[in-house]
């Protein structure tokens, strides 16, 4: 990677970061009221959905298509912008997404490396980024199209929704066995300008200081976020006796949303930048971890192991009508440049991605069939180099290709409404993935390791709703699904072979949820639900000797997953207590190494029981909340020899005092208490770790506090 292109990258985004704000003012932005509500896609929604539970007139869009919540086929929840982020520190994602049924966050607080989110077990074999799981942020995919996703340039501080489809997504989205996540930034002001200054500070170094702006003018809307992100961490550095850390990480954010009307239509534009500092502090083994040590890892601090990112993103789209068909029209691009030092090696991966995607659907009334189609395509292509980490520097070069994946995929929805008291969904998707290599450092002693390898699949999906009355509603399916191996994932290989492993496959599988639904009660409601998922071909995460610190993948034979999901929201008067259950007992059917076989093991990285509840309370502009995680045992390893990581109980607290009138302005008040137990812990698990390095622990009690002054209309 260039590193002037990368420097200047940077000065750019934290020019923009600072000047936006000051840009961004009543005197250069103003407009009209339109209009309460939050346009999109057509659809006029109430701007906070608090409840993560579905609601009536509550409208989601994970199904390809907008639909009430309260009938979808499948399970859906849907979290509005005071869930997300009232009260909240804004750095974490297990801050935003609480007590959502059957979707588990292991936060490694490690930001060179990201969060683990897991939806029904798909993506806890995640070493790093998020896997099993289609993510979309503002309509563009945040899964490249090898099916590798990153959270990277996602702001917590301006979110506004986020739709979580549990279960099989790939009958729609394709390349996702475990479900689909959907980001959409806040709702722009319809009162002309509105601008937000936040500043947290906190523990463990946390620094967060965010500008917000937004408004309406006429026929365009607009969102400008900029966020700098800084925190100091608690892993402490073992080669030093003064008490410093490492693990620093710090982040700068510059996001930005548009839409107009035009051609018969509406437009809508995203942009984003993202650049990243942060250092790796590494898993430990049990020993360490029993003393009450929160070091990080010897070894990851002798080789300096870090991750510097920087990254830009584009979206173009439009909808509207073309010969009777609610079209979307969509083009989006992406520049990902990453050096990442793992203990043993310096991955320098520069990234182009791109694609196109072309939707049209007919409209819905009762007793008629609604058909939805859509055609995608998409483009990635990385240059990869490896070299040699010495002491974090630089060393000889060990591989040196380039990597080119180009993703096809054709969809069909029908959903039909045989009266107002049910409906049947019906889906049909190819996908075709195709992925080559070309090596550029042969030699002698490295073979020509050049090659290509195509994988596609068809995956069919039924799924029904039918109201039995009193609110009640009963939903079900079957689904099909197909997941890729990534580029990394392929091109990483124990004998350090240039192109692709040959061996690796796509997973694909078969999955059966039921149950019912209470919301048409603005009191109480709630969801139950059991499923079933069979998957062959599952990747799993390994790493070996000689290699300390890579990850590297193969199949095992078949595996089932066998779960409920339960979760209930009430409100009385004041309070209202929000909780979610999850249970998965997932394990291997057939899966032999090298003649050991884990036939019947549990699969390691995913706690089988979760239980998330939130007590939240408000008296006019005061409010305050209590969040309890409980999470079994976890285990570590595929032949269940590890010791598990314990079953843990972390209780976190939040306060503020919101609306605080000023002159023309408005100030909240904020403060939160996280571990308040003080409780010793695992927050997340290197599956297969060598040496014993399973376990990456949780902070001690934390504090941080903050404030937001709002102007504007």
């Amino acid at each position: 990677m260039s590193h002037r292109r990368t420097v200047l990258l940077r000065r750019l985004i934290r020019v923009v970061a600072v000047t936006v704000p000051f840009l961004l003012s009543p005197t250069t932005l103003h407009g009209q009221a339109t209009g309460s509500g939050e346009r999109r896609e057509g659809v006029v929604e109430p701007s906070d959905t608090t409840p993560v539970f579905t609601l009536a007139g509550v409208t989601v869009s994970a199904l390809r298509a907008p639909l009430a919540a309260v009938r979808s086929p499948v399970a859906v929840s849907a979290l509005g912008p005071r869930t997300l982020r009232t009260g909240k520190a804004g750095l974490f994602f297990t801050e935003a997404l609480e007590a959502v049924p059957g979707v588990q966050l292991q936060n490694r607080f490690n930001d060179a490396v990201g969060e683990r989110l897991s939806i029904r077990g798909f993506g806890a074999r995640a070493q790093f980024g998020i896997r099993g799981v289609r993510v979309l942020v503002d309509g563009v995919p945040a899964t490249m199209p090898d099916g590798q996703s990153t959270l990277d340039h996602v702001d917590l501080g301006s979110l506004g929704r986020v739709e979580a489809l549990r279960g099989p997504g790939s009958a729609l989205y394709g390349n996702a066995a475990g479900g689909v996540l959907r980001f959409e930034t806040q709702a722009p002001s319809t009162l002309g300008f509105d601008g937000v200054l936040t500043g947290v500070y906190g523990d463990n170094g946390l620094g967060r200081f965010q500008g917000v702006a937004s408004g309406t003018s006429g026929a365009t809307d607009y969102v400008v976020s900029v966020n700098h992100n800084r925190w100091t961490g608690f892993r402490t550095n073992p080669l030093e006796d003064d008490g410093s850390t490492y693990g620093e990480s710090e982040r700068t954010r510059v996001n930005g949303r548009v839409r107009w009307s035009g051609l018969g239509g509406e437009f809508s534009g995203v942009l984003n930048a993202t650049t990243l500092e942060a250092q790796n502090p590494g898993s430990i083994n049990d020993s360490i971890f029993n003393l009450g040590d929160r070091r990080a890892h010897t070894f990851n601090v002798i080789q300096n192991t870090r991750k510097y990112l920087d990254q830009a993103q584009l979206g173009l789209g439009w909808t509207g009508d073309v010969a009777g068909a609610e079209t979307y029209v969509q083009g989006w691009g992406i520049l990902r440049n990453v050096d990442t030092w793992i203990p043993s090696s310096l991955v320098d991966l520069d990234r182009k991605a791109g694609g196109l995607r072309v939707l049209a659907g007919t409209g819905q009334t009762a007793r008629t069939v609604q058909v939805t189609g859509g055609l995608e395509g998409e483009l990635q292509r990385d240059r990869r180099k490896n070299f040699r980490n010495e002491r974090g520097e630089q060393g000889d070069l060990s591989l040196d290709q380039d990597e080119d994946v180009s993703a096809f995929g054709a969809f069909v929805q029908a959903r039909w409404l045989p009266s107002d008291r049910g409906s049947l969904e019906a889906s049909l998707r190819y996908d075709l993935a195709r992925f080559s290599a070309t090596d550029h450092f042969v030699s002698d002693s490295n073979p020509d390791g050049s090659g290509s390898r195509t994988m596609d699949a068809v995956s069919p999906a039924l799924a029904g709703f039918l109201d039995l009355g009193r609110g009640v509603g009963l939903f079900g399916g079957v689904s099909t699904f197909f997941e890729t191996p990534t580029a990394s994932e392929l091109a990483n290989q124990p004998d350090r072979a240039g192109g692709f492993n040959p061996e690796l496959e796509p997973t694909t599988g078969t999955s059966v949820e039921a149950g019912l639904r209470k919301a048409d009660d603005p009191r109480y409601g709630g969801e139950v639900l059991g499923f079933w998922t069979r998957l062959e071909n599952e990747l799993v995460p390994f790493e070996v000797p000689d290699d300390p610190g890579r990850t590297f993948f193969r199949n095992a034979g078949s595996s089932r997953r066998v779960g409920a999901e339960v979760s209930g929201w009430t409100r009385v008067s004041w309070l209202t207590v929000r909780a979610a259950y999850s249970y998965t007992d997932a394990t291997f059917d057939e899966y032999e190494v090298d003649g050991e076989s884990f036939d019947g093991n549990r699969i390691p990285g995913l706690a089988p029981h979760r239980l998330e509840a939130v007590l939240e309370g408000r008296w006019g502009g005061l409010y305050g909340a209590a969040v309890g995680t409980w999470t079994s045992e976890i285990e570590v390893n595929d032949a269940n020899t590890g010791k598990p990581a314990d079953a843990s109980t972390v209780l976190d607290l939040r306060v503020g005092w919101e609306g605080i009138q000023a002159g023309g302005s408005f100030f909240d008040l904020f403060a939160g208490l996280y571990n308040l137990t003080d409780t010793d812990y695992v927050s997340s698990v290197v599956v297969n770790g060598f040496g014993g390095r399973y376990y990456e622990p949780g902070p001690a009690r934390s504090l941080y506090a903050g404030v937001s002054v709002r102007w504007g209309r």
